[in-house]
C-alpha cells in the first residue's frame, strides 16, 4: 500500500512552499513502495548532499513539494519531479551523473566507472543500453533514460534500441 508520510513543509525566499531534501527522499520513496525503503532513503539523500556539496547541482525545494503532491494525486508530475535536482553541466561537461546535467541532457559513459560526460539522449531507432549510462557509485537513475523524452530502450531485432 503506498502512503505519503506527514512532511516538514516550507516557505522558500520567494514564497514558494518548498519541502526540504530530507523530507523529499522519503516521502518519494515511500510513494515507491517499501522494497528496500532504508536504503532506497539514504542513497537519495547521499546523492542530493553530495551533488549540492560538491557544487554539481541544486536541490529545487518548490519543485520538490510538485513532485511530492502529484503523488497523492497518484499521478507523478514527470516533468517537476526530473527538475528537481538541476544540473550545472553543459552539453560535452565531464559529469557523475545525469543529476550533474543541464536538462535534456544525460550523463553518458560506463555504469559505476565514471566520470563520464553530458551528452543528448539518443533518438528513435537508435542503439542503447543503459547501462552505459553513467551513474556514480549509485545503483540507478530512474529519472532519465539514455533515450530521448518518450523513447524506451527495448530489444527489437536482438538490438537494444530507443523506442516508442
Amino acid at each position: 500500500m503506498r502512503k505519503l508520510v506527514t512532511m516538514l513543509v516550507l516557505l522558500n525566499s520567494t514564497g514558494v512552499l518548498a519541502i526540504s531534501a530530507k523530507d523529499f527522499c522519503r516521502s518519494y520513496e515511500e510513494a515507491k513502495g517499501p522494497t528496500e525503503l532504508e536504503r532506497r532513503v539514504h542513497q537519495c539523500r547521499e546523492i542530493i548532499n553530495s551533488g549540492i556539496s560538491q557544487g554539481r547541482f541544486t536541490f529545487e525545494q518548490g519543485k520538490a513539494k510538485t513532485c511530492i503532491d502529484s503523488f497523492a494525486k497518484k499521478v507523478e508530475d514527470k516533468a517537476e519531479c526530473k527538475a528537481v535536482l538541476r544540473g550545472k553541466k553543459a552539453d560535452s561537461e565531464v559529469c557523475e551523473s545525469s543529476f550533474d546535467c543541464m536538462l535534456p541532457f544525460i550523463c553518458r559513459g560506463k555504469r559505476g566507472a565514471p566520470p563520464g560526460t553530458c551528452q543528448v539522449p539518443l533518438k528513435e531507432g537508435d542503439a542503447c543500453d543503459n547501462r552505459t549510462m553513467a551513474s556514480s557509485r549509485f545503483i540507478t537513475e530512474q529519472s532519465r533514460s539514455v533515450c530521448a523524452e518518450g523513447l524506451t530502450c527495448k530489444p527489437k531485432d536482438q538490438v537494444l534500441r530507443c523506442l516508442k
